[in-house]
């Protein structure tokens, strides 16, 4: 806002053209060049105004946008995978943030802080923990970006390589969970038979996709309509 000296009670406003920071950097009390001043209204004819003046003003940093991706998702337990965080600065500045930044897997520190590349900085991680992992890529801050994070979920699959029938148990209620197990997130069909050495008795008994991180997933039958019953898995 522009400040004037007029007599009181006298009707006049003033205006600028352009106001502009000399650069984008962060700091205090930096110089604003302001230009093309002039006043208008009833008594403007009665001042002659400044055309131009310097004020002072603070840029204060501001975070920038941090976007996190992986090599791979989902990952089998023991495969590598890389943690890539790219940041872009928001708004219309054009300068790029500088510095390092920190990546975590389920709260810990993965290693030490990475250097930006071309506001980029990438971790390769190897053995996450089987199981949905929180990732997160924390950037550091320099003198004209505060600090500024982003996250994601990493998910990594057992490594199953066999189909296995884990467990028949009997509910006491008349019918029986049967607990199967294979590669994580496949469709399987559980076949039924009661009959074990007649193979053209066995039927499709569910459909079943196993379960996301550990391939795993259960069915329930019910034995009162049967004296004994045998079950096989085999790949949608």
């Amino acid at each position: 806002m522009l400040s004037d000296n007029r007599i009181p009670g006298d009707s006049l406003a003033e205006n600028y053209a352009v106001a502009s920071f000399s650069d984008a950097s962060a700091g205090n009390n930096k110089p604003i060049q302001v230009s093309g001043i002039t006043v208008f209204g009833v008594d403007a004819g009665n001042y002659s105004p400044n055309t131009s003046t310097i004020a002072l003003a603070n840029i204060m940093p501001i975070g920038p946008v941090v976007t996190l991706t992986s090599s791979k998702n989902p990952i089998v337990q023991g495969e590598n995978v890389s943690f890539t965080a790219k940041l872009a600065a928001a708004g219309t500045l054009s300068a790029m943030p500088a510095g390092t930044v920190q990546f975590y897997a389920n709260g810990q520190p993965l290693g030490g802080p990475v250097t930006l590349n071309g506001a980029a900085a990438t971790f390769n991680a190897g053995q996450l923990p089987t199981g949905s992992n929180t990732v997160s890529a924390v950037y550091l801050g320099d003198s004209n970006f505060q600090s500024s994070s982003a996250s994601m979920v990493q998910a990594v699959q057992m490594n199953v390589n066999a189909l296995n029938i884990l467990s028949i148990v009997a509910n006491g209620d008349g019918t029986t969970t049967v607990t199967c197990q294979g590669e994580p997130a496949t469709s399987y069909v559980v076949q039924a038979s009661t009959a074990l050495n007649s193979p053209s008795a066995w039927e499709p008994f569910s459909t079943n996709t196993s379960g996301y991180i550990d391939g795993k997933w259960t069915i329930i039958d019910d034995m009162t309509k049967h004296q004994q019953r045998f079950f096989r898995l085999v790949k949608f």
